[in-house]
């Protein structure tokens, strides 16, 4: 063992958090605080440093969980890159330098969970993570790309990197099946991946997950978002937001429903409450019974969720959370995760794609889920079971690393 070994093996564990926080996403918030309380719950003496692209905001954000402590320390990890506005070229690489430094002195350095690894949105954006692990490499810190998700990878030298790093790594875990299938395609090591689900089934909601509502008019709890025409054409999108709108209107004319919008995503003008006034468009009715449910923390939100007899799920944390706490769910699903997910844990039948949405269909798959809920649940605590114990999985990968040093 090495003399820096030594040192790193003589204190409290050091442990970098490195994914897409500060974006005001309530699915990312998750598993920032999952891994948080998971971790202490091996180490109570950890210690975190969370790299991130607003430290007001998760600060802001650990404070309304309870979680923010001295054992925690937020760096800021260049949120606009080299040239950042306002600020001159040497002042920009600041955060660098503090990067680098916080990457030598740790013991673990995690990039994930998420939906990292993709350059959809923007074309290089993968290389903001995986120029931390190549930073980690060069230290000899190591690295593992955590309960990460796998989207779209096109750029030739950003596949060619992300398969150096990654067998570099001290594993690479997945959040599906699908996502360590394509870390094989790229060519990762067969012993360094494990595929398996959403570190989210790791935490502990603090509450029974029982039905709190007791009128007679249903509640449904729905969310939705913005496509980008990054990911769908025009055409699609303008369908999916149609078929959704009529979809609403005939629940709430067929069964008096009343409705509780959950905006998961709240970080820039593409926030989830455009979306909802895109929707209510579509539905072009004052008077229609929609309460939007302000987010305060992880607890309260499950606690609104649970009033909810049944949810539309366009967030794909929100059909996990749903799973979770045992709530009929109907799962649309963009991009690749929430049908994977789905479909991993034999509930494909209630999941339908952006892009399959017509209005039949969509009507056809609610009208499955509301008349067969209590099949829907019995199959959801099946998966949750079975999610759990491979969410434990991905928190001992960890263990095995630090306790192996």
């Amino acid at each position: 063992m090495s003399q820096r070994s030594d040192i790193r093996g003589s204190r409290a564990k050091r442990i970098i958090l490195f994914g897409t926080w500060a974006e005001e996403n309530l699915g990312d918030d998750l598993l920032l605080r999952v891994q948080i309380d998971c971790i202490r719950e091996i180490y109570p003496n950890a210690e975190f440093v969370i790299f991130t692209g607003k430290c007001d905001v998760t600060c802001a954000l650990l404070e309304s969980e309870g979680v923010m402590g001295d054992h925690i320390r937020l760096v800021y990890t260049g949120r606009w890159g080299l040239r950042e506005p306002g600020k001159s070229f040497f002042s920009s690489l600041s955060w660098f330098f503090s990067n680098l430094y916080e990457i030598f002195r740790s013991d673990l350095l995690l990039i994930g969970p998420g939906n990292q690894i993709q350059d959809v949105t923007r074309k290089y954006r993968v290389l903001f993570f995986i120029s931390r692990a190549l930073l980690a490499w060069m230290f000899r810190t190591p690295f593992a790309y955590f309960g990460i998700g796998f989207f779209s990878l096109k750029n030739r030298f950003c596949r060619w990197l992300l398969r150096f790093t990654a067998n570099r790594s001290v594993f690479v875990s997945t959040r599906d099946m699908g996502s360590a299938d394509d870390f094989r395609a790229l060519g990762v090591r067969e012993d360094l991946i494990h595929g398996l689900t959403d570190i989210s089934f790791a935490y502990q909601w603090p509450v029974p997950a029982v039905r709190k509502n007791d009128s007679d008019r249903p509640i449904v709890g729905l969310t939705s978002r913005i496509f980008l025409p990054e990911f769908y054409a025009s055409e699609v999108i303008a369908s999916f937001e149609a078929c959704y709108g009529a979809l609403l209107k005939r629940i709430y004319q067929e069964t008096g429903a009343c409705f509780r919008f959950f905006p998961f995503y709240r970080g820039s003008q593409w926030h989830d409450g455009v979306a909802l006034g895109r929707l209510m468009k579509q539905i072009a009715d004052p008077e229609f019974p929609i309460e939007t449910i302000p987010f305060r923390n992880l607890h309260k939100t499950q606690d609104d969720m649970l009033d909810c007899d049944i949810f539309i799920g366009v967030r794909y944390h929100s059909v996990l959370i749903s799973v979770q706490n045992n709530i009929p769910v109907l799962a649309i699903g963009y991009g690749k995760k929430t049908w994977r997910f789905m479909s991993e844990n034999g509930l494909s039948d209630y999941c339908l794609r952006v892009e399959d949405v017509s209005g039949n269909g969509l009507q056809k798959r609610w009208d499955e889920l509301w008349q067969n809920r209590n099949t829907f649940q019995r199959l959801a605590c099946k998966a949750k079971v079975e999610a759990t114990r491979k969410a434990q999985v991905q928190i001992d990968l960890i263990r095995q690393v630090l306790d192996g040093q």
